[in-house]
């Protein structure tokens, strides 16, 4: 039999295989969803970006609507970009989207046991109640004479050192308020944090789509991953064996730096925030946590730090449980949901508003408070817990009750306010 006819012969094989399958798992024979075609086999995999992805992917959400549909190397991938649609997804139905995506190279790392990184189940949801118990906003408010003497310790730094933003609340994320004499432990936990969000890009690595690369011996060429992610992992127990480390503290640290050069570059929102706080406060104390209902302006402009700049663009990944129908779509089991907070976040304006990159607190409020009907961009940078919320609050009401916040004076330009 002539080669070319047994190749023929295969793929007809492999075809009707496929088409078969795909009638059992898809019977109503629903369309995926919207996205760019892709090659044979390969899908998508040179379509994806490997840097700055949450731009990429809101230039795709703008040509294929909110719910965009991606291939690699038969590795489904759905990438989410209204926070409507993000919301709908991960809090209406849950129980379906809500799992970890399985990922070889995460396991390689030793990252299957980390609760970020845990398959949803009754071992999450057990750890997720311990996290709750402990983290509620009941919980929370026993650290919140701590979070107000270290906003007062931060206003000291500032004093002596205007030049940079130190790190707010290390006792309550790190366990200590001595940050340069652990600056390694602080750098290592950063770097693992970047590293591992490297890591589980789609198609960076083909380990995640071909496993056995694993197993290959350490000389053959294209296994260099293999050292690296050994690093990872030595470093990650390195971690795990110190002092506890939250990537919340990067995250507040980074807010921090926006909410400072939001205020430079809109000194008008910098003086209608310190007129609230002279005008509720006084000027005989520091603004408290008790104060936040009274403080609706300043409220306002911590929720617009969060959707002007968002600290966790893409956020942690999700996985669909089993085959599923969404909106007329069909979702195949083992799909990586990927939620773009970066375009979800701005897209809070209607889509055809011209200030979507304006700083504009405003948005969040209705008659002087704070309207409870729009979307909380705060729940997609730090989730629904309290703690990081608090913080970054005590410290925009603290900073703004004391300081007049500037570009520096020897640069002689503005900062630009496109968003961060």
């Amino acid at each position: 039999m002539h080669p070319a006819t047994i190749v023929a012969g295969g793929a007809f094989v492999w075809a009707v295989k496929n088409y078969a399958e795909s009638k059992k798992r898809n019977p109503r024979g629903l369309p995926l969803p919207p996205g760019p075609r892709g090659l044979p086999v390969l899908g998508n995999m040179f379509q994806l970006p490997q840097s700055e992805q949450w731009k990429a992917y809101e230039e795709l959400s703008k040509q294929y609507g909110d719910i965009v549909y991606l291939e690699a190397m038969g590795q489904p991938i759905l990438i989410l970009g209204a926070l409507d649609r993000t919301e709908d997804m991960m809090e209406k139905h849950a129980t379906i989207y809500s799992d970890r995506p399985t990922l070889p190279i995460g396991q390689f790392m030793d990252m299957s046991t980390s609760f970020a990184f845990m398959g949803y189940g009754p071992e999450w949801r057990h750890d997720r109640r311990v996290f709750h118990q402990y983290l509620n906003h009941n919980a929370v408010s026993q650290y919140y004479p701590i979070m107000e003497e270290e906003a007062l310790n931060l206003l000291r730094k500032l004093s002596a050192d205007t030049r940079r933003v130190p790190r707010p609340y290390s006792i309550t994320t790190y366990g200590f308020d001595d940050v340069e004499a652990n600056k390694r432990l602080v750098e290592d936990a950063a770097y693992l944090v970047q590293s591992f969000a490297e890591t589980i890009v789609p198609g960076r690595y083909l380990f995640n789509s071909f496993p056995s690369l694993g197993k290959l011996p350490d000389w053959v060429p294209g296994t260099g991953f293999k050292d690296r992610m050994r690093e990872l992992a030595n470093l990650n127990n390195e971690v795990l064996t110190k002092p506890f480390i939250s990537a919340k503290e990067s995250m507040t640290v980074s807010s921090s730096w926006a909410l400072v050069f939001a205020m430079a570059a809109y000194p008008e929102v910098q003086k209608k925030a310190q007129a609230e706080i002279d005008l509720v406060i006084g000027n005989d104390r520091l603004p408290t946590l008790s104060d936040r209902e009274s403080l609706p302006y300043v409220a306002a402009i911590v929720k617009e730090v969060s959707r002007w700049h968002s600290v966790v663009p893409l956020g942690l990944s999700r996985a669909s449980s089993e085959d599923s129908e969404y909106n007329g779509y069909f979702i195949p089991k083992g799909t990586i949901i990927m939620m773009n907070t970066w375009c979800g976040n701005s897209c809070t304006t209607p889509k055809s508003s011209t200030n979507q990159w304006s700083f504009i607190p405003e948005r969040y409020l209705k008659d002087g408070k704070l309207n409870p009907k729009m979307r909380d961009p705060e729940s997609a940078a730090f989730g629904y817990g309290t703690l990081s919320n608090d913080a970054i609050f005590l410290m925009a009401a603290s900073m703004l009750a004391v300081f007049d916040i500037a570009p520096p004076k020897d640069e002689g330009r503005q900062p630009r306010g496109d968003g961060v």
